[in-house]
């Protein structure tokens, strides 16, 4: 018998059970939306609500910053600038600090239609930004609230059913103002 060998998911869920800890509740009072309408105003321009719509995330052995047949290949600089701006914080503006930028649906980051689409984005604290990887039970209730924000859903996939412990704390979306809507026109140049 291999005494040595640790499940970290397991050990995880038996603490929270333990301690009564909710992550579904950390989740949505930390996590931070883009107001719907930037992405009703993205869709004017694409079908996807893409900030940036020819770019993806680079695949193993895709060097970053290439452009394959007019693709450009990020890694999450792109999603990151387009999350941050579509909210009102820009990038470079360093009134947002601990925050990692999440893709909502599993392998979306590689398609392009996708990668920085305002719907498939998040902003969660860098401590937690793992579990949108790790943990179904914290997908599904991201994939529910970006299906109850924006209305969407990647092609191919199936509407999210609302899960049984789903929170009713999410932050309130960043209101849209002048200056996102300014940022939209300009990134169109």
């Amino acid at each position: 018998m291999d005494t040595d060998r640790y499940d970290g998911s397991l050990l995880l869920a038996e603490a929270l059970k333990r301690h009564k800890i909710n992550l579904n509740l950390l989740v949505a009072e930390t996590a931070l939306w883009a107001n719907p309408a930037v992405y009703k105003q993205l869709l004017k321009d694409n079908k996807s609500g893409a900030w940036y719509p020819k770019c993806r995330r680079a695949k193993k052995g895709e060097k970053k910053g290439e452009v394959v047949r007019g693709i450009r290949l990020d890694d999450n600089t792109y999603a990151n600038s387009a999350i941050r701006t579509a909210i009102g914080i820009p990038p470079k503006n360093n009134k947002l600090i601990g925050f990692a930028t999440c893709h909502i649906w599993h392998g979306t980051c590689y398609d392009e239609k996708y990668h920085t689409a305002i719907p498939n984005l998040v902003l969660l604290p860098a401590a937690l930004a793992s579990l949108t990887d790790h943990d179904d039970k914290i997908k599904a209730i991201l994939q529910y609230r970006t299906f109850e924000l924006y209305k969407w859903v990647p092609d191919g996939k199936q509407r999210p059913r609302k899960p049984r412990h789903y929170p009713d704390c999410w932050k309130r979306p960043f209101d849209f103002t002048a200056k996102i809507e300014k940022a939209i026109k300009n990134r169109r140049q």
